[in-house]
């Protein structure tokens, strides 16, 4: 009989701030070994997605229940955007090269209190499927920008019908 394997079976608990107990395994734990740009002592998180709120991803941090960042996966903004990605990103994300298809692309979504939603196009969040590890990429020569402005569509006079997510 083959031994158990204790990190894919056994889950743990995280009270969270915006979503109360969270419960996850070690194998949902995505990190970022030198943190975020300005968190960089919170280094572990979970992404939390509920179908009410999809397509947004939350990036929950498990170092602090305070801090959460909504974000949406690049595509449902730009579906043609790719991050560029140096040597130093790629050994980083323990990837083999920058073409690796196991890439998760987020962007960091600001919701004003008045104003437009924006995304940070010029510095996605890139995660790692396999390794499960993440980085902040800047794009030095990107076009796009820190606050690039979300579309904000017009309330609907009937009822949406079911639309798929990005």
């Amino acid at each position: 009989m083959p031994p158990l394997s204790f990190e894919k079976t056994l889950s743990d608990t995280f009270v969270s701030r915006q979503f109360g107990p969270v419960e996850y395994t070690a194998d949902a734990v995505v990190e970022f070994p030198e943190g975020i740009p300005a968190f960089e002592q919170r280094t572990r998180y979970v992404l939390i997605e509920r179908p009410d709120s999809a397509p947004l991803i939350f990036l929950q941090s498990l170092d602090d229940p305070e801090l959460c960042f909504v974000t949406l996966p690049v595509g449902c903004v730009d579906s043609g955007y790719r991050p560029q990605l140096d040597r130093a990103d790629i050994e980083a994300l323990g990837m083999q090269t920058a073409e690796d298809e196991e890439v998760l692309c987020l962007v960091i979504l600001t919701i004003p209190e008045h104003g437009v939603p924006t995304v940070n196009m010029m510095a996605p969040v890139v995660i790692h499927r396999r390794t499960r590890r993440a980085r902040q990429v800047i794009q030095f020569d990107s076009s796009h920008s820190f606050q690039q402005q979300l579309p904000v569509a017009p309330a609907a006079a009937e009822p949406e019908k079911e639309s798929q997510p990005c």
